[in-house]
């Protein structure tokens, strides 16, 4: 327990601002009534032990109360309230002068409050408990005024007897909780017995069922063993049966030596027949392109002219190629012949200019003549260069002629396929007229050896599949499979 140094007082009950400080040892408070002796107190359990609750005992006329403790080790405890609940809280400060504010407690105390305080309320029982440092106004002394139960809880309490009540209190329910089990089990277990009785019969009923399950196990053994025999039985039936089918069979195929041998040989005919079917169908794809070939070549029977024209172009190509030099050359002339005419302009005056020379300048006649020469010979190249340039103007232009050597090119390059697919036709067309030949000659055969197997199938009048008995009509579709339909229909 900390001793309380000092005690601060605002707006509580009749307090509205006091402060006492204690003493060690024993302190007394004397006064009249009604001067605030109790309610030192009830602030001093306000504070520690958070009672009473609500905020009656705020002063009349003020809005908040305050109480506050200061202990002998340095720490001071402040209790405040306001009214209606706006403030309600624990403040805690250290000798350092750190403070912890503590609300949100309800009813209770905080924890660090009671450990700093060490005045604990004393628990004597479930709903009874006890403060041994505070108490109220006229109450009698400690435990003298109390109930002899109160005062037997407290003193167990305090020597520790209060947990060996406790534990003879729950033995004592253990107790009760065993025998009101122990009667509910042994009741329960003379329900049990009596319904028992009604099967005491029972060992003699497992005997017999014991018993009667080891007779069906041999009655579903024997049954089991019946069937099998039943069916081995029925199979041997039908194996003797078969058995005297195949005799007569093998009695009646005395020939089977050589129907094996015709059935072998016309598999491989109609091996040889497929190959050839498919061969003729080759041919008559490549006949239909030879056509398609030859209608082709029909339309080019004109071929040798487009050759000469061809060549004719290829020439024309040549020329035009020529004449794009000499225009090239042209332009280049037109060019000089500008800057001679741009001379000539400023020269017009030029017999008068031929006097004067002639008459104040002797030594510049020869020049003149000669310039004069020039003259004639720039205006005969005038003339030239007017007739290539109307002649240029008749040919195609190089873009069109380009166009039609690449069109001639073309054609010359198919003309040679078309040589080439001719030759390749021709001889095809030989080795299809070889095959066609052979086909024929196979397929003769093949009717032959058909006819063969024919008759042999109508002498013995088995299938050769099923050997059983056949008909002209089943014998006809035989040979017809065999003939696959192709040569009934050539």
């Amino acid at each position: 327990m900390q001793n309380i140094k000092e005690i601060q007082i605002e707006n509580f009950q009749s307090h509205k601002s006091s402060s006492l400080e204690l003493a060690a040892g024993l302190n007394i408070i004397t006064g009249p009534s009604d001067t605030g002796k109790s309610a030192i107190i009830r602030a001093l359990r306000w504070v520690l032990y958070n009672e009473p609750l609500g905020d009656d005992f705020i002063r009349v006329g003020a809005q908040r109360c305050r109480v506050a403790l200061l202990f002998e080790n340095g720490y001071r405890l402040i209790r405040e309230r306001k009214h209606n609940n706006k403030e309600n809280n624990y403040l805690l400060i250290d000798p350092q002068g750190n403070k912890e504010v503590y609300t949100g407690f309800g009813t209770k105390v905080p924890e660090q409050v009671k450990e700093l305080h060490q005045m604990p309320k004393v628990v004597l029982d479930d709903d009874t408990t006890t403060t041994l440092n505070l108490d109220y106004q006229l109450a009698g002394p400690f435990l003298l005024s109390d109930t002899g139960s109160a005062k037997a809880k407290a003193v167990g309490q305090l020597t520790g007897v209060h947990v060996v009540d406790a534990a003879i209190k729950e033995v004592a329910r253990d107790l009760s909780r065993t025998k009101g089990q122990r009667k509910q089990e042994l009741s329960e277990i003379q329900k049990i017995d009596e319904r028992l009785e009604a099967y005491q019969d029972l060992p003699q009923l497992k005997q017999q069922i014991n018993s009667k399950e080891e007779l069906l196990v041999k009655l579903k053994d024997c049954s089991s063993q019946l069937e099998e025999y039943n069916s081995l039985q029925q199979k041997l039936k039908e194996l003797r049966s078969e058995e005297e089918k195949l005799e007569e069979l093998l009695s009646s195929l005395v020939d089977l030596d050589k129907l094996e041998a015709i059935y072998q040989e016309l598999i491989n005919k109609q091996s040889k027949l497929t190959k050839l079917k498919s061969l003729q169908r080759d041919w008559q794809q490549t006949k239909q392109g030879l056509e398609d070939l030859e209608k082709l070549l029909i339309k080019l029977k004109d071929l040798a002219q487009v050759e000469e024209h061809c060549q004719r172009l290829v020439e024309l190509a040549d020329f035009k190629e020529s004449l794009t030099d000499l225009k090239q050359r042209l332009l280049s002339v037109e060019a000089a012949q500008e800057k001679n005419k741009q001379i000539l302009e400023r020269s017009k005056d030029l017999k008068r200019v031929e006097k004067l020379l002639t008459e104040n300048f002797p030594q510049s006649k020869a020049e003149y003549k000669q310039l004069q020469s020039c003259y004639e010979q720039l205006r005969q190249l005038e003339e030239k260069m007017q007739n290539n340039q109307k002649l240029l103007q008749k040919l195609p232009e190089p873009k069109q002629g380009e166009e039609l050597i690449a069109k001639l090119t073309e054609q010359q390059q198919k003309l040679v396929q078309l040589s080439n697919l001719q030759e390749k036709y021709q001889r095809n067309q030989n080795s299809l007229e070889q095959g066609r030949q052979w086909i024929e000659e196979v397929e003769a055969e093949i009717r032959a050896k058909l006819a063969e197997y024919k008759e042999k199938l109508r002498e013995l009048n088995k299938c050769p599949v099923c050997f059983s008995s056949i008909k002209e009509s089943t014998l006809e579709s035989i040979i017809a499979n065999y003939s696959w339909g192709g040569l009934e229909d050539e």
